[in-house]
């Protein structure tokens, strides 16, 4: 896998987007990624491992105060509306992808409680696109063959994270590869074994348990049970017990058989006497009751014809109850229309007081609406006036407008001058520095010419010739004055009289082009004065003053009388939707007039018909009501009723006695005839007997019940313990070979190496990783120290996984927590790389084009980082980019292909790609 391009939004300390085109740094080779320490250089490999896992490089990192949240990787610097995302290109197998993920963040001000959810969008060769994060995970891992984990341990070296691994306790050593190697499966195996092993030992002790409480629930039918029975001698016994049980529980079945017949026997004979006795006592209660109840029947029979004797006036009722049914329906039709005409009588006098109140009400709304009328006739001109008075005042702003444009003018007119006079000013000083630069140089320059006859009889030598004059003598050479120039003092002299000619140019050039503004000001002022002021300019600013203030006057004037106009305009606007107002209430209110009035006649002349019928009725019905006429027939109905009912009550009575005397009669007759033909029995001696058999019985069948219930018990026990019996003896087996596998797989066995299963096969993987890891330490240190795995003679739990290094130079051997800082480092990185082999070829011999290695670099002295380039050299032979993240100066030098990160003034970095 080699990313080809990198792209960064308000991601980490990148505020805005940062591009990287990493295809500019080829595709093999070292390159440098380097900046002020917290500037952001490891979160560029936190970004690519974002892109393609969604969590960052570091097994600790912590930004943002969150681990691997959204929230972590979301820019404090960057705006609001920027969007915070990472979109990596990258190719693997020949083959490009592009991968883009957006973290789960709240936005700012967002009021939403529940956070984002992150977004993950994959683009494969062929255009098909993938979106989810879990699915897009799935992916990566099926692409690339490694998970985050393994990619993190061969893609990125971090000193911190494999120093860690070369000076990690065992324990902690042993964490690290089950993540790397997934040897857990190792681990869940080791423990599964210790699981069922003792879950077997458990059962076959649950088991022992068992049946010795089963043994302790034996019953005996002689007496006590024996103590401390072993399993057989328990089974013999239970068989002899049960043996005698069962011959017992045989003679007494037929014992209570033959008692249970004489019981039932005895109790028959008993049932009969007690029959007898009960049927003698019914006989004589019958016999009384009869002689009971002929009286009753006498007075009842008596009641009856006194009851039929009232027969003619229960017929008389009825005729005077039929008669006043028939006057019922006038007395009704008189009441009615008499609560019709009460009635009717309110409802007139109702819609009178309504009339008269809208008669009232009518006035009122009729001089509301008259003085709306007369209020829009006196102010009808208001309209005009405004609109008038709205013109007025637009003039006098457009007015205003001009007036403060002139003052602006004069006021740019008067900063001009300024201008112009300052740079007079500066052109002034500049001509005086260049008068003085142009003499201070023709001085020094002639100064100089002067001197060149000494300067030359500095070089003469006796008895060569002049270059002046060829003369072999030099009888007179001219002397050297101290205040002769060098050639270096009058070209200085030169330049600055260059210089101050030019300043002085720059500053009349700028003097002339001030002085041109300030005239075209001058003309526009003029010209905005003559027309507004009518005045020279030495009166502008006298008469620029009462104009403002004759201005102002006037606008303030204007818009109070437009205050005015508009508050009338408004109260015209009311008083004409009042007049609208009121003009509809007066009409609805006089049609609702003229309806109440349409009502009073139409019930004066209902109240008048129903009268005439109520005083026809009255005369024919004369006095009482409806509710008297009901009140008399009721009273006539229930005396009627009364009657009725005497009468049946009468009869009713007489056939129930009637009754009564007929079946007592048949109960005597039949009691007599029944006792007359049984044998008389003794009542007490049958009962006695009864008891008796009764008590031999019972007795029995407790003696058969204790039998039955010490059988059952010992049927249960002698079925519990050959079921648990056989159970414990497969168990038994079963736990005899498990235990030597449970030690060996935990490393518990005497005499041996203790080392469990998974520490072992971690033992392989290391041992593989350090070979490695020496190919690359002896390179670093010209040969002498070489990593060597303990062996775990010391008889501590787990040893294999502990280092040390030997010293060729000296032949010793010592631990890895003795090399010096730059001596850590090189074994830290060496071991890194062996793992980062070993991780490769675990995954199928998966190649990762891109390597990081992260910081580290600072402690080795130059022989040192020399070896240790070297070593990063070689990984890069192929096609293979190794990317050093370093502030180390030496670096600098030493690569010339950099990814510079640099950290702004305001906190947030950028990076950007420089190739030399």
């Amino acid at each position: 896998m080699r990313p080809l391009k990198l792209t960064l939004s308000a991601f980490g300390p990148y505020a805005g987007e940062t591009v990287l085109d990493l295809e500019r740094l080829g595709d093999r080779g070292l390159y440098l990624i380097t900046g002020d320490t917290g500037a952001g250089k490891t979160m560029i490999f936190d970004a690519i491992c974002f892109a393609l896992y969604g969590r960052s490089s570091g097994q600790d990192r912590n930004i943002g105060g969150k681990k691997d949240s959204g929230e972590q990787f979301r820019s404090q610097y960057a705006k609001a509306e920027t969007e915070t995302f990472v979109e990596l290109e990258f190719e693997n197998q020949g083959r490009q992808y592009t991968v883009r993920r957006v973290p789960g963040y709240r936005r700012p001000n967002s009021k939403s409680k529940t956070k984002p959810a992150v977004k993950a969008v994959l683009t494969l060769p062929g255009g098909e696109v993938i979106t989810g994060a879990g699915q897009v995970n799935e992916k990566i891992e099926e692409v690339l063959g490694v998970d985050k984990d393994q990619f993190s341990s061969i893609a990125m070296l971090a000193q911190g994270d494999f120093k860690r691994l070369l000076l990690a306790e065992r324990n902690e050593k042993k964490a690290i590869f089950q993540k790397l190697f997934h040897t857990e499966h190792f681990e869940r195996l080791q423990y599964r074994l210790v699981r069922e092993c003792d879950g077997v030992s458990d059962t076959c002790a649950a088991l022992r348990s068992s049946i010795g409480a089963e043994i302790g629930k034996i019953v005996s039918p002689e007496g006590q049970v024996p103590e401390h029975l072993s399993y057989a001698e328990a089974r013999a016994l239970l068989e002899e017990y049960l043996q005698l049980d069962e011959k017992t529980a045989g003679s007494l079945a037929e014992q209570i058989g033959e008692l249970d017949r004489l019981s039932r026997e005895a109790a028959a004979r008993a049932d009969a006497a007690r029959r007898q006795r009960l049927q003698r006592q019914k006989l004589q209660q019958r016999q009384e009751s009869l002689a009971q109840q002929q009286p009753i029947l006498e007075r009842s029979e008596r009641e009856l014809e006194n009851q039929l004797a009232q027969e003619p006036t229960r017929a008389a009722l009825t005729d005077q109850i039929a008669a006043l049914e028939q006057l019922k329906p006038r007395f009704q039709e008189l009441d009615t229309l008499r609560r019709a005409q009460g009635r009717d009588e309110k409802n007139l006098q109702g819609y009178r007081e309504t009339a008269e109140s809208c008669n009232d009400l009518i006035e009122q709304y009729q001089k509301r609406v008259d003085g709306c009328r007369e209020y829009l006739e006196k102010t009808a001109e208001v309209p005009q006036k405004l609109l008038e008075e709205r013109e007025t005042l637009n003039g006098l702003m457009e007015q205003r407008r001009k007036l403060d444009a002139l003052g602006k003018a004069m006021d740019a007119q008067t900063a001009a001058q300024l201008e112009v006079d300052q740079a007079r000013e500066r052109y002034r000083a500049a001509a005086e520095q260049k008068q003085v630069a142009l003499g201070g140089y023709e001085q020094l320059h002639d100064l100089f010419l002067d001197a060149q006859a000494g300067i030359l009889a500095q070089r003469l030598e006796r008895g060569k010739p002049c270059p002046v004059c060829g003369a072999l003598e030099h009888p007179k050479p001219m002397g050297l004055s101290d205040r002769v120039p060098t050639r270096q003092q009058l070209d200085r002299a030169k330049k600055d009289a260059d210089a101050a000619r030019k300043q002085a140019e720059t500053a009349s050039a700028e003097c002339e082009k001030l002085e041109g503004v300030r005239a075209g000001q001058e003309r526009q002022l003029r010209d905005m004065a003559l027309e507004l002021l009518a005045c020279a300019m030495e009166e502008v600013p006298g008469r620029l003053e009462q104009e403002l203030r004759r201005s102002d006057g006037e606008v303030r004037a204007c818009i109070e009388r437009g205050k005015q106009l508009k508050e009338q305009a408004q109260a015209r606007e009311q008083a004409e939707r009042e007049q609208r107002d009121w003009s509809r209430r007066l009409e609805k209110l006089q049609q609702e007039h003229r309806g109440y009035q349409e009502q009073c006649a139409k019930l004066r002349g209902t109240l008048e018909t129903r009268a005439k019928q109520i005083e026809t009725l009255a005369r024919e019905l004369g006095e009482g009501s409806a509710e008297e006429l009901d009140r008399q027939i009721r009273t006539l109905k229930l005396r009627r009723e009364e009657l009725h009912r005497a009468l049946e009550a009468a009869r009713n009575r007489v056939t129930e006695v009637r009754g009564i005397l007929d079946a007592l009669t048949g109960e005597i007759r039949a009691l007599t005839e029944a006792l007359s033909q049984e044998q008389p029995l003794d009542e007490g001696a049958a009962a006695e007997e009864e008891m008796q058999l009764s008590q031999q019985l019972k007795a029995m069948r407790e003696k058969a019940t204790q039998t039955q219930v010490r059988m059952g018990v010992n049927r249960r026990v002698l079925a519990v313990l050959d079921r648990s019996g056989a159970e414990l003896e497969r168990l038994e087996e079963r736990e005899r070979w498990m235990m030597p596998l449970k030690r060996t797989a935990m490393g518990t066995v005497a005499g041996k190496e203790k080392v469990d299963l998974e520490t072992y096969a971690q033992m392989a993987y290391f041992e593989q990783i350090v070979g490695c890891a020496n190919v690359r330490l002896l390179a670093m240190t010209a040969g002498q120290y070489e990593l060597i795995q303990s062996t775990g003679s010391d008889g501590r739990k787990n040893a294999g996984l502990e280092l040390g290094v030997i010293d060729h130079y000296n032949g010793s051997m010592r631990s890895v927590n003795t090399l010096s800082g730059g001596e850590s480092f090189k074994a830290s990185l060496a071991l890194a790389l062996g793992l980062a082999d070993m991780i490769q070829a675990q995954s199928g011999g998966i190649q990762l084009d891109t390597m990081f290695v992260d910081e580290g670099f600072g402690s080795l002295d130059e022989e040192s980082l020399r070896m240790a380039m070297d070593t990063l050299a070689s990984l890069s032979q192929g096609r293979r980019l190794v990317g050093i993240i370093s502030h180390v100066t030496e670096l600098k030098d030493r690569i010339d292909k950099q990814i510079l990160v640099t950290k702004t003034r305001d906190g947030y970095s950028t990076a950007r790609i420089r190739l030399e």
